[in-house]
């Protein structure tokens, strides 16, 4: 899925480093886990852009370097990751999965998994805020959720709701780059929101579909 010049969200800058324990720390909070090899870390030249709303982040990743990075049990929010450029080796319990431009890993909660990114590669990241996710399922059901809320763990960006969600990506990621995005109206936003996560959960097969 590519949009506009990369880097993507030039604007909106959160870490430019080659220190790896600099993106160790920034990562740590969000439950993520960061590693790359010493032979690695020579070329690793960080660029980590993101905009965030009140219930998800929509980031841009360039590591510079052939990394991994791993999900943790202290991770709370759910994430789609799309490759834009090279591919991402990713493994998710005893699946592993090689995951192209066109296709996107999908990872909840509790599922600890990894993901090696090569060097050349970059990627968008859709952060979806746990208890914002969960609170719109149980809107949606009309009733408290029994268990966690698990997605699939992959997304075609080629049809259905992952071409929907390709497209308004592109068109959130090209109103960010503009000097007055209408997204940073909290009420646009906050339908924005809105439309991702309720067709994402009406859309993308779970537990609770």
């Amino acid at each position: 899925m590519r949009s506009g010049t990369l880097p993507l969200l030039s604007r909106h800058r959160m870490i430019q480093t080659r220190e790896p324990d600099e993106v160790r720390a920034f990562l740590h909070g969000m439950g993520i886990t960061f590693d790359v090899s010493a032979k690695d870390a020579q070329r690793l030249s960080v660029c980590l852009n993101s905009v965030s709303l009140p219930s998800m982040t929509i980031g841009y990743v360039d590591w510079g370097a052939k990394v991994s990075v791993w999900s943790t049990e202290a991770n709370c929010d759910y994430w789609i990751i799309p490759p834009i450029r090279g591919d991402l080796e990713v493994v998710i319990g005893n699946r592993e999965i090689v995951c192209r431009p066109g296709r996107a890993i999908v990872n909840s909660p509790r599922r600890v998994g990894c993901i090696r990114s090569n060097e050349g590669s970059s990627r968008l990241s859709l952060r979806l805020i746990g208890k914002a996710l969960t609170r719109q399922l149980s809107a949606l059901l009309g009733t408290p959720l029994d268990a966690p809320l698990e997605l699939a763990t992959e997304l075609n960006f080629a049809q259905g709701y992952g071409r929907s969600i390709a497209a308004y990506l592109r068109q959130a990621i090209a109103d960010f780059e503009t000097d007055n995005s209408a997204l940073c109206n909290p009420i646009a936003a906050n339908a924005f929101e809105q439309f991702i996560m309720t067709a994402l959960l009406l859309s993308h097969p779970h537990n609770y579909s």
